[in-house]
């Protein structure tokens, strides 16, 4: 019976997590857009790739589709977008001219800023529905996640 509960708290906890997926796109939907209606923040997915980007320091193109579970004709298409954008730069690899590497160019930089700007503007608007305490206890609680060992179920 204990299985059972504990199954049923996953599922429980997997809905509240793609709820507040659902309201953050959702509700917030009008945060994007500019005052002519047109979205001025990037696409989730090219916000990932920028940010993997910028943390790992010119990775190369396998490693981005690898690490954020994009198909690689997916991962070549986010990438060619970007370099038409000025946002990142294919550079040769100097031990393997065969292999690509992705590198942040400075205007990338300046658009990443922006980005994690607009984010963190409507991730306060949802979150000012908590006062300071719960604010700091979601904090507390996100963080044991996001730097937990998940294989060993430890700290």
């Amino acid at each position: 019976m204990r299985k059972t509960t504990n199954i049923n708290k996953s599922i429980e906890f997997s809905s509240l997590v793609f709820a507040l997926g659902r309201k953050l796109r959702e509700e917030l939907r009008p945060s994007f857009e500019d005052k002519n209606g047109k979205n001025n923040i990037c696409p989730f997915m090219d916000f990932a790739v920028l940010n993997y980007i910028k943390e790992k320091k010119n990775p190369f193109m396998k490693d981005i589709s690898e690490s954020l579970f994009i198909s690689k004709p997916a991962t070549s298409n986010i990438i060619d977008s970007m370099v038409s954008n000025k946002f990142i730069k294919r550079v040769a690899d100097t031990d393997d001219r065969r292999a690509i590497k992705i590198e942040l160019t400075k205007n990338g930089e300046k658009y990443l800023l922006e980005q994690k700007r607009k984010r963190i503007a409507i991730l306060e608007k949802v979150f000012f529905a908590l006062n300071s305490e719960e604010r700091k206890q979601l904090m507390f609680l996100l963080e044991k996640v996001a730097f937990s060992d998940i294989k060993t179920n430890k700290k």
